[in-house]
């Protein structure tokens, strides 16, 4: 049985993938969740698919006054211990304890799918055939954390993924197979990343085999047309209404549910719960109208219609007056 150690996150993306390698044979010795960075402090957590009773009266204690990890609130540790995987869940992969831990299971292939960080060359030497990641987004133009998002905000109704060789670059190793996929305006961020999977997967199936056995063949990525997709910031999440009324509304609808997003107009600033609709061919006599909890913004052409949050709406002192 081939060697695996599988990186990932929370959500379909990883899900979904892990689900496809254990079907084709190909389960996982182990897997690494990946964790975001926050205090500093290294997080390193071991959850074994039967812990012991001592082990689960720690885990809920130290999630009770918000330390650790509670498997309850991992989405992925659950569907490993489905497997009868043991998971790790870290926010530094290159972490001693866990290099022992992977290195004890002689690695023969890694396999990612929307880890949060990069591995370090420590980690990538493990694996004696080296490893593969299943991106979602089109490489080298979309490389980085977020490129789901950067689709949506650009209003796009295509994305794109690529299976590419491990290196110690960020989404720069050599490129082995892509793919395209199209979806409806209003599609959210999580079910697209869930159908990048399914899309994917074969082909990251089909590419670990060939790693195994020695016959992948993969292609360097262009030198040229390389871009980046970071996580987004606060105002990276701000509306544009120079785009039209359809590609507002995609944003809206895709990201929303994941991130706080907002509008500002004349000073007025308002957070968007969810989309509701738009018109292409509408048009308002103003930037704006507020009806309730409902704004209509004027876009570049058409009129989007949103939800805003409980007291979603911030107004300049100049329009209050």
């Amino acid at each position: 049985m081939a060697r695996v150690i599988f990186f990932g996150v929370d959500g379909a993306f990883s899900r979904v993938t892990l689900a496809a390698l254990v079907d084709a044979g190909l389960r996982p010795n182990l897997v690494i969740h990946g964790r975001e960075r926050g205090s500093g402090i290294p997080v390193l957590r071991r959850w074994p698919v039967s812990p012991s009773p001592v082990a689960r009266f720690v885990a809920r204690t130290e999630a009770l006054v918000g330390r650790g990890l509670s498997p309850e609130a991992s989405d992925l540790t659950q569907a490993a211990h489905g497997f009868g995987i043991d998971v790790w869940s870290t926010t530094q992969a290159h972490h001693p304890t866990l290099l022992e831990a992977m290195a004890e299971t002689r690695p023969e292939v890694l396999v990612i799918a929307g880890f949060s960080h990069l591995l370090k060359p420590s980690v990538l030497a493990l694996a004696e055939r080296g490893g593969l990641n299943l991106h979602p987004g089109h490489l080298p133009a979309e490389r980085g954390p977020a490129p789901v998002y950067w689709a949506l905000k650009a209003g796009r109704t295509q994305f794109g993924w690529t299976v590419h060789r491990l290196d110690p670059g960020e989404d720069s190793g050599e490129v082995v197979t892509v793919g395209e996929l199209s979806v409806e305006p209003g599609t959210t961020g999580q079910a697209i990343h869930e159908r990048l999977a399914e899309a994917g997967a074969p082909a990251l199936v089909a590419a670990t085999r060939a790693l195994l056995s020695d016959t992948l063949v993969s292609t360097p990525q262009a030198t040229i047309g390389v871009g980046r997709c970071p996580r987004p910031t606060l105002a990276d999440r701000r509306l544009d209404q120079g785009q039209s009324a359809k590609a507002v509304y995609t944003f809206v609808a895709g990201c929303s549910p994941s991130h706080r997003l907002w509008a500002e107009v004349a000073g007025d600033r308002f957070f968007v719960a969810q989309a509701i609709g738009y018109d292409p061919e509408a048009r308002l006599d103003y930037d704006f109208v507020l009806l309730g909890d409902r704004l209509l913004l004027a876009c570049q052409p058409g009129v989007v219609e949103l939800e805003l949050t409980r007291d979603g709406a911030i107004f300049s002192a100049e329009y209050s007056e």
